[in-house]
């Protein structure tokens, strides 16, 4: 702009100092007539005008200085005009004016120096018309461009050849309508002003159906690219299905189109059904479930019967769409081999779509470069060598080898294609299916289905079912796994829990490498365990290496098999349980249901400890029909009394009473007798025992007394106190009903002399009571928190 000031001011002087008469007035005053005859191109809001020919007429008439001046006039009122109409900035009116001045001083001094006679004949005229042609459209062009790629943040080169370029005939025609008009002037002085409206008249209408044609060629690559988007819009939500295919389909794309074009195909429906074939080839998985998508393992028969209908499936939903060109052909058979042997059609051969045929290897090389739930990524030299082994078989042989053979440039494309593409915000938030969606294996076995029974099972579901329950997770976990890794030939176990944030993390390993998962975590979704903890199914055999490269695991290399179930609640799934061997393929459908058991009871101990370490509730730990603490309460404080008694050297009893004869009672009269029973007794206890002492509800029958500094000698005389005690209270709750056998019953167990633990005391308490003649309680009147310990081996 600055340059245009004085190129404007130098015109207006040279016009003032010279008398060049009126009829460049009068052409000037045609020039302007033509204002409102223009046409806006809104793709590049840029102008396609009829007054450029009269311009070029005065400058090859009278010179650039009435052009310069005629030019800016003329522009002037078109910005305005313009302004009002389309929204034109201010700084925009000023730019067009300063280019209009610019464009004409150039052309004009050229023209000036090519015939500076200003000769009118035709020699004359005709080379310096082309000349201002070409310097007319290179200067208005590339200053436009060059503003429009600035404000764009584009490259200027780009901006003008894909929208300035095919304008370059136009500028063509203008020059030589002007010409025409000047050669006018050879037969009358007034010959121009006489042929410049029909001559410009039949330029505008040539050059505004031109700038209409264009336009219009420009919405139809503009609705093309819509069109495009649109489709890649509709494959993303195929894609948005499986987070580990990210730029799947625009990699896919890239190398379809490549192999398409080194094949020479050129026909434009054939390569769109390719392009869109490639972004939709994958549209039929919308009908499959989400947990075979992304299943980390080998799929069974009946999962991968599922995964093949999603080629037909795509056939038929694109059918709906009516494209005109076979992409519903290409996606149905884009997974048939050349062998014959592919779905859904057994096609073979050549009679086999050739852009079903390009898909076919696009789609596969990909999948072999990417990594995926299921197996790890592939060199780009192993992929080809992968690929080249299938040629003549899955593969077209042919396109193959051209694949092969330009791969250099293929994958340059492929890499091109999603360089600089965002990842979609609504990846990073996995949603979990939250039910149990599991057919092939029930969430719950007894033992006697289970074909693999033994002692050491028996003995650790027994443990889940009592002492677990008081630990927390960092005493219970290392007996799980320990017991685990002796029922199943594991050479690693470890706990992975749902820590909340989208990730599973390690709580606990044991056995081989176990040093190497403290502190791993994998995705939800991602690897095995992540998998399993996402989907709430099991993997059986799948190879480790998933979860190890996702967790960024080292030193496991050793391990090449894996074993994981999911720990499934009512509510959610609290995690997952993962056994990894050294032996390929050492697990069994025996040990997936022994796992699968095991599971369920390790679930109930895990949800126990986090319930206690959450809740900070006092109505968690108290029994809301003897007023006394839950058994949870001895979990959290008992292990403190004892460190305290180990500390200070002092001794500690556990006393256990035991109210027999209440299920009776309750099939008899019902529960508020039996209620009324034992909150009579918990008041008894309560009353006799000291504040430090600690009484908590055990079971449904019975309650557990804690005192700390207490021998075991004097332990035993206040049991005796207390039996009695008890028997004089709930005597009159009886009254007439003398046939129920309601009675009460105690043992003792002293620190350290029957154990050094709350375990330990238990398991001796509850020894002693069974060898008391009590009457006797059925196994179903027995409640889930009684200890019932097998005989030691």
């Amino acid at each position: 702009m600055g340059t245009a000031v004085p190129i404007f001011l130098l015109a207006l002087l040279e016009v003032a100092r010279n008398d060049y008469g009126g009829k460049w007035i009068l052409l000037t005053a045609i020039t302007l007539i033509t204002v409102p005859i223009f046409v806006f191109l809104p793709s590049v809001r840029s102008l396609v005008t009829i007054g450029d020919a009269f311009v070029i007429s005065i400058c090859m008439l009278y010179g650039k200085a009435p052009a310069i001046l005629a030019n800016a006039l003329y522009f002037t009122l078109l910005t305005l005009l313009l302004r009002g109409k389309h929204q034109t900035s201010a700084h925009r009116v000023v730019f067009n004016i300063a280019v209009a001045v610019l464009t004409v001083g150039i052309y004009g001094s050229l023209y000036d120096f090519l015939n500076p006679n200003r000769s009118l004949s035709l020699e004359d005229i005709v080379i310096p018309t082309f000349v201002i042609a070409i310097a007319y459209f290179l200067t208005n062009s590339f200053l436009v461009a060059t503003a429009i790629a600035l404000t764009s943040q584009l490259k200027i080169l780009h901006v003008w050849s894909k929208n300035y370029l095919g304008l370059s005939l136009d500028f063509l025609v203008s020059a030589s309508a002007g010409a025409l008009i000047v050669y006018f002037s050879n037969f009358h002085v007034i010959a121009p002003l006489l042929v410049a409206p029909f001559v410009a008249a039949i330029w505008g209408i040539n050059k505004v159906n031109r700038a209409k044609a264009l336009e219009a060629e420009r919405h139809l690559r503009d609705q093309e690219q819509l069109y495009l988007r649109t489709v890649e819009s509709l494959a993303l939500a195929v894609d948005a299905k499986d987070p580990t295919t990210y730029g799947h389909i625009r990699r896919v794309r890239a190398y379809s189109m490549g192999l398409a074009k080194l094949c020479g195909i050129t026909d434009s429906n054939e390569l769109m059904a390719i392009e869109t074939g490639s972004l939709l080839h994958d549209i039929g998985k919308l009908a499959i479930d989400d947990y075979i998508l992304n299943k980390p393992g080998r799929l069974s028969h009946r999962e991968f019967e599922k995964m093949k209908v999603h080629a037909a499936a795509g056939d038929e939903i694109l059918r709906q769409i009516q494209f005109p060109f076979p992409v519903a052909e290409y996606v149905r058979s884009h997974h048939e081999r050349w062998d014959g042997l592919g779905y859904p059609d057994g096609l073979r051969g050549e009679a086999i779509p050739i852009g079903a045929r390009i898909l076919a290897i696009a789609d596969a090389f990909d999948a072999i470069r990417s990594s995926r739930p299921y197996k790890l990524s592939y060199s780009l030299e192993e992929s080809i060598n992968l690929l080249r082994s299938q040629a003549g078989t899955q593969y077209d042989p042919k396109l193959v080898d051209l694949f092969a053979r330009n791969i250099g440039e293929l994958e340059r494309a492929a890499q091109e294609a999603v360089k600089d593409v965002p990842e979609l915000s609504f990846r990073k938030y996995f949603e979990r299916d939250g039910t149990d969606t599991s057919q092939t294996h029930p969430h719950i076995k007894t033992l006697g289905m289970i074909s693999s029974t033994s002692e050491a099972l028996v003995l650790l579901i027994e443990f889940c079912s009592s002492a677990a329950r008081l630990l927390d997770l960092g005493d219970a976990l290392p007996i799980l796994a320990t017991r685990l890794l002796q029922i199943i030939p594991a050479s690693t176990c470890v706990f992975f829990l749902d820590s909340g944030d989208g990730k599973v993390e390690a709580l606990y390993a044991a056995g081989q490498s176990a040093d190497a998962f403290r502190g791993a975590a994998i995705g939800l979704g991602k690897g095995i365990s992540g998998w399993v903890a996402a989907y709430r199914k099991p993997i059986l055999n799948s190879n480790p290496r998933l979860d190890f490269q996702e967790a960024r695991i080292e030193n496991c290399e050793t391990l090449t098999d894996a074993l994981v179930v999911p720990m499934n609640s009512e509510e959610a799934c609290l995690g997952a349980i993962a056994l990894y061997s050294d032996r390929l393929n050492s697990f069994t459908p025996e040990h997936l249901d022994v796992m699968q058991n095991v599971a369920t009871h390790i679930t109930m101990v895990i949800h126990d400890a986090q319930q206690r370490l959450v809740t900070s509730d006092a109505r968690f730990f108290t029994d809301p029909v003897t007023g006394t603490h839950r058994i949870v309460y001895l979990a959290a404080t008992g292990s403190q009394l004892l460190s305290a008694a180990e500390k200070e050297q002092s001794p500690l009893s556990l006393l256990l009473f035991q109210i027999s004869g209440l299920s009776q009672t309750i099939q008899l009269y019902g529960a508020p007798v039996c209620n009324a029973v034992l909150h009579k007794t918990a008041e008894v206890l309560k009353t006799e025992l000291r504040e430090i002492d600690i009484l908590v509800r055990y079971g449904a029958h019975s309650f557990v007394a804690l005192l700390p500094g207490v021998r075991f000698e004097q332990a035993n005389r206040l049991s005796v106190r207390l039996t009695k005690a008890i028997r004089s209270s709930i005597s009159p709750l009886i009254g007439s009903r003398h046939a129920l056998p309601i009675d009460c019953h105690a043992v003792v167990a002293g620190y350290p002399g029957d154990g050094s633990t709350i375990y330990a005391l238990l398991e001796r308490a509850q020894r002693l009571l069974d060898q008391q003649d009590t009457s006797p309680i059925s196994t179903e009147q027995k409640d889930r928190n009684i200890l019932e310990f097998p005989p030691r081996l």
